[in-house]
């Protein structure tokens, strides 16, 4: 953390421009958080930070918010995220809110590779501030002229050798990382030793927290009929399977069994299905469906990612 590595400020006036592209204003911890990041770009080290809060907690608009310090401060920025969804996610969220002041880019394996040789030229010039990718950012050919934040969402998925690969293509870069996933006291200091670690509690006003429940044989039938209440409300559901197809080997349940059985139960909604098989396109063809409220229950694999708006 000793690193050395140029400071960069930004005034209360600059950082409430860009707070004011929000639609809503942040919560005191999310404040807190932006202001120890604020602390670590001034101090003249390079930051090693990682947030954790529940889903749904703030910590995107904070990572948001520390982007644009850097990226007005002639810096370039790096986002990883572990799936294609929450990438092309981030790459929207980001297009609509700081589309106006940066130039942002998408960088994901199914990424066409004549407009992959164009990031890759914009990224050694300044054409390029953000950069939002998966593990295609790891590629060799991926060289930033100036890269002074790497931004790695749900942390946990990916290692520590990973995490440095990123990093290491700058120069003394900072490292902000966000995790859902709690960390224990003990292991925070002996795997994250290096780290300092800022927590967002509270949840912003408005969203409502989250209930869990297990539905067992017997509550089945009742965990149905809740299902169909909240969409005849005009709610969503997403439904969450481990597998994509059927296996003799493995007794899971799967995306394309789930499919029929829930058409077969609500013959009169509107059910899609999303998996990591799908192309890019069709991903993001679902996605925005659903984000649209043309879809009344998506049934996915994991690839819908916690993080999903």
């Amino acid at each position: 953390r000793s690193l050395e590595t140029p400071i960069i400020e930004m005034s209360d006036s600059e950082l409430e421009k860009f707070q004011k592209v929000f639609p809503y204003s942040l919560t005191g911890d999310q404040n807190k958080v932006l202001e120890e990041i604020r602390e670590d770009f001034k101090s003249g080290h390079i930051m090693m930070r990682i947030i954790q809060g529940d889903v749904g907690c703030g910590k995107t608009t904070v990572a948001m918010l520390a982007t644009a310090m850097i990226a007005s401060n002639q810096g370039q920025v790096a986002i990883m995220c572990p799936t294609e969804a929450l990438a092309i996610q981030h790459k929207k969220t980001f297009d609509q809110l700081f589309g106006s002041f940066f130039t942002i880019r998408l960088l994901v394996g199914s990424t066409k590779m004549k407009d992959k040789k164009i990031i890759y030229s914009d990224l050694t010039s300044d054409k390029i501030q953000i950069l939002i990718g998966t593990h295609s950012l790891f590629q060799d050919q991926v060289k930033f002229k100036n890269l002074r934040l790497t931004i790695i969402d749900e942390q946990h998925k990916f290692g520590v050798e990973q995490r440095l690969r990123l990093v290491d293509k700058g120069h003394n870069t900072h490292c902000l990382l966000m995790s859902a996933t709690p960390i224990p006291r003990t292991l925070q200091l002996a795997q994250y030793g290096d780290l300092n670690i800022s927590t967002i509690k509270t949840i912003p006003a408005g969203r409502k927290g989250t209930q869990t429940r297990i539905v067992t044989d017997k509550t089945y039938e009742k965990y149905l009929s809740f299902l169909k209440t909240r969409i005849s409300l005009g709610e969503q559901a997403y439904i969450v399977v481990p597998a994509i197809t059927e296996s003799e080997k493995m007794d899971m349940k799967n995306v394309e069994s789930h499919v029929e059985i829930y058409k077969t139960i609500y013959p009169d909604l509107r059910i899609s299905a999303l998996h990591g098989q799908h192309a890019s396109e069709e991903k993001i063809v679902t996605l925005n469906s659903f984000e649209e409220g043309n879809i009344d229950i998506l049934i996915s694999t994991s690839v819908i990612e916690v993080g999903i708006n």
